[in-house]
C-alpha cells in the first residue's frame, strides 16, 4: 500500500515537473517575444523621432528657402539644409545652362560659392546632367558600379541620391546627396530629397523672376536716365512709380523722393496731374497735350513741351498706371514763329510787284501800247497764267500765315451748303472745260443747312476741286453730300494719278507735296489741303482722303450742322481741339 502510495506521488512529482518545464519553456519565450517586441518599438520610435525630425527639417528648410531672393544666397540655402534633411550628407545643386546646354553645378553644401563656380565640378557631367535629361529621380548604393556616375571619378562618393527640379513640366537641374559609404540612403530619404527639392525649385523660380525683374528695372533706369525726353510715371491710384533725371529738373524736384509718394506732393503742376487723371480714366488709348511751363535760370520766361500721355494695362486689360513724356519743342515753336513771319513778310513783298506786271500784261494785251504780234501774245498770255499761279500760291501763303497766327476770325452764320457748291463748281468750269474733264455737281442746291463760315466753306470747297481737275488728266471730276443726322458730308471724287498709299497720311502736312522735287510737273505751295484741314477742323468737324494710285482719289469732309460755339470765332490751330480733331482724322 505504501509502495502504490509512494508510485501515485512520483508521478504527481513528475508531472508537475513537467508542467514547470513547459511554463519556463513557455515564459523563456514569451521574454524572447517581449524582447524582440521592444526592440522593434524602440526601433519604431527610433524611425518615427528620425522622420519626425526629417520632417521638421524639411519644414525649416523649406522656410528657409523661400525667405531669399537673391539667387545665388538662396542655392547656399537649398543645399545647405538638403544636407540637414538626408543625414547630414553632402548635397549639391547643379541648373542647366540653357545658353550652353550643360548642366552646371552652382552649390555645394561644405564649399564656398567662388570654389564651386571655379572648379565646375565633375558632378556636372555625371549623374546630374544624367537626372536632367531624364526628368527622373536615381538612388545608387555602389556609385563605382553604376555607369550613370562615370563623370564622378574626383568626387568621393560611395553611395548618392539624385532628384530633377521639375517646374511648368522643364527640368531646370537637379538635386543630389551622396555619402563616402555604400548604400548609405534609403527609399525615404529619396522621398525626401524629393519633396525638399519640390520646395526649392519654387524658391528658384521665384528667385530667377525676381532677379529677371531687377535686371529689367536697371535696364529701364538707365534708359530712363539716357534719355533727352521727360518721363513720369504713376500708377492707378496716382502714386510716383518712375521719374526720370530730365523730368526732375523740368519740374525743380528735390533729392530724396521715392516711389510711392502721390504725384501732386512731387510735382506742383495742376496741368500734369489733370493729364494723368484723364488718361487714368482709360477712354483713349493715348493723349497729346501742350504744356506751358516756366524756364528755370536766365532762360526764356517759359518753355514749351508736347506731352504725350499713354495708359499701362494689365494682362486683364485693366489700367494699371499711366506714361507721359514731355518733349521739349520751344525751339521747334520759335522757327515755326520765324517760318511764319518770314512767310508773310515774303508773301506781302511779292505781292505788290506782282500786281504791278499783271497790270503791265494786261495793258499789253489790251493792245493800248500798240500793235501785238502773235508770237508776243503767246508768251505774254504764258506770263499771265504764270503769274496768276503766283499769285495763288502767294494767297495761300498769306492766308497760311494768317490762320496760323490766329489772325482770320470765322463769322458763323446759317449758309446751304448745295449754295456754296453751285457757286463754286460755277466758277471751277472754264478750268474743267480747258482741262477737258467733266465737272459732275450732285449736290442739290437747297441742301445742308449748316452753321458755318459761308468764305471759308467756300475756300475749302475751291481748294478741293481746283485740286482734283489739276490732278486728273482725263476722265471726271464730281462733288456729292449726304446727311448724316447731326453732321452733313461732302466728297470730292476724281479719276486722277492717285496716291501712294505710303504717303496718304502726310497730304495734310503743311508744304508736303507728294512728288517733292524741282522737276514735278505739278506747281503748287503745297498749302492747299493744310488751309482746308484747319478750316474744317476748326468748324469742329474733320476731313480724310481715299485713295488708290492710278485710279483717283476722294476727299471727304463732314461739318456739324450746329456750331462748336456761337457768334465769331478765332482761329487757334495750337488748341486741345485740333489735336482731337487729328486723332478723329487718323482713326478715319
Amino acid at each position: 500500500m505504501s509502495s502504490l502510495a509512494g508510485l501515485g506521488l512520483g508521478n504527481v512529482m513528475a508531472d508537475l515537473e513537467h508542467r514547470m518545464a513547459e511554463l519556463r519553456s513557455r515564459l523563456s519565450s514569451s521574454r524572447g517575444d517581449v524582447a524582440r517586441q521592444t526592440l522593434t518599438l524602440q526601433q519604431t520610435a527610433s524611425d518615427l523621432s528620425r522622420r519626425v525630425q526629417q520632417l521638421r527639417m524639411l519644414q525649416e528648410g523649406a522656410k528657409a528657402i523661400n525667405s531669399s531672393l537673391a539667387l545665388e544666397d538662396l542655392l547656399t540655402l537649398i543645399v545647405t539644409n538638403a544636407a540637414q534633411v538626408v543625414r547630414e550628407a553632402r548635397c549639391s545643386l547643379a541648373l542647366l545652362d540653357e545658353d550652353e546646354g550643360q548642366v552646371v553645378t552652382c552649390a555645394v553644401s561644405d564649399l564656398p560659392t567662388d570654389r564651386v563656380r571655379a572648379a565646375r565640378l565633375a558632378l556636372s557631367d555625371g549623374i546630374a546632367s544624367w537626372v536632367v535629361r531624364n526628368a527622373q529621380p536615381v538612388r545608387i548604393g555602389r556609385v563605382a558600379d553604376d555607369p550613370r556616375a562615370a563623370g564622378m571619378k574626383e568626387w568621393p562618393a560611395a553611395s548618392l541620391i539624385s532628384v530633377p527640379l521639375l517646374t511648368d513640366e522643364r527640368t531646370i537641374g537637379a538635386l543630389t546627396a551622396t555619402s563616402p559609404d555604400e548604400d548609405a540612403f534609403s527609399d525615404e530619404d529619396l522621398v525626401s530629397l524629393a519633396v525638399f527639392a519640390a520646395q526649392a525649385v519654387i524658391a528658384v523660380k521665384n528667385a530667377r523672376l525676381y532677379q529677371s525683374a531687377q535686371e529689367r528695372r536697371s535696364e529701364l533706369e538707365a534708359l530712363l536716365r539716357g534719355i533727352g525726353d521727360a518721363v513720369v510715371a504713376t500708377d492707378a491710384r496716382l502714386r510716383l512709380t518712375a521719374l526720370n533725371p530730365i523730368a526732375a529738373r523740368i519740374f525743380g524736384v528735390q533729392r530724396g523722393v521715392t516711389a510711392g509718394q502721390r504725384l501732386s506732393e512731387v510735382i506742383d503742376n495742376a496741368e500734369l496731374v489733370a493729364l494723368f487723371e484723364e488718361t487714368l480714366s482709360g477712354h483713349e488709348p493715348s493723349l497729346m497735350r501742350e504744356l506751358v511751363l516756366p524756364a528755370g535760370g536766365g532762360e526764356a520766361a517759359v518753355r514749351f513741351y508736347q506731352a504725350l500721355a499713354t495708359p499701362v494695362l494689365g494682362e486683364g486689360g485693366e489700367v494699371r498706371g499711366a506714361v507721359v513724356v514731355l518733349r521739349d519743342i520751344t525751339q521747334q515753336r520759335e522757327l515755326d514763329q520765324v517760318k511764319s513771319d518770314f512767310l508773310s513778310v515774303v508773301s506781302h513783298e511779292l505781292k505788290t510787284p506782282l500786281h504791278s506786271i499783271k497790270g503791265f500784261v494786261d495793258i499789253i494785251l489790251m493792245g493800248k501800247t500798240g500793235p501785238v504780234s502773235e508770237t508776243q501774245q503767246d508768251f505774254l498770255e504764258t506770263v499771265r497764267q504764270q503769274a496768276e499761279a503766283l499769285q495763288m500760291i502767294i494767297n495761300d501763303l498769306l492766308a497760311f500765315s494768317r490762320l496760323e497766327a490766329g489772325q482770320i476770325r470765322l463769322r458763323i452764320e446759317r449758309v446751304l451748303v448745295g449754295q456754296v457748291v453751285q457757286g463754286v463748281v460755277a466758277r471751277m468750269a472754264p478750268l474743267a472745260d480747258e482741262a477737258k474733264l467733266q465737272l459732275v455737281n450732285l449736290v442739290p442746291g437747297d441742301f445742308g443747312l449748316i452753321a458755318a463760315d459761308e468764305p471759308r466753306l467756300e475756300q475749302v470747297v475751291t481748294n478741293l476741286l481746283s485740286n482734283a481737275v489739276k490732278f486728273t488728266q482725263e476722265g471726271s471730276v464730281s462733288i456729292s453730300a449726304s446727311d448724316l443726322g447731326h453732321e452733313v458730308q461732302v466728297s470730292v471724287a476724281d479719276t486722277g494719278i492717285g496716291i501712294p498709299a505710303d504717303q496718304l497720311h502726310r497730304i495734310f502736312d503743311r508744304f508736303y507735296q507728294v512728288d517733292g522735287t524741282a522737276t514735278r510737273s505739278y506747281r503748287g505751295a503745297g498749302l492747299g489741303l493744310t488751309i482746308c484741314k484747319h478750316i474744317v477742323e476748326y468748324h469742329g468737324g474733320r476731313i480724310w482722303a481715299e485713295s488708290t494710285e492710278g485710279q483717283g482719289s476722294t476727299f471727304h469732309f463732314v461739318l456739324p450742322k450746329s456750331p462748336p460755339q456761337p457768334g465769331v470765332l478765332g482761329m487757334d490751330f495750337t488748341s486741345e481741339r485740333r489735336q482731337q480733331s487729328q486723332a478723329v482724322s487718323a482713326q478715319e
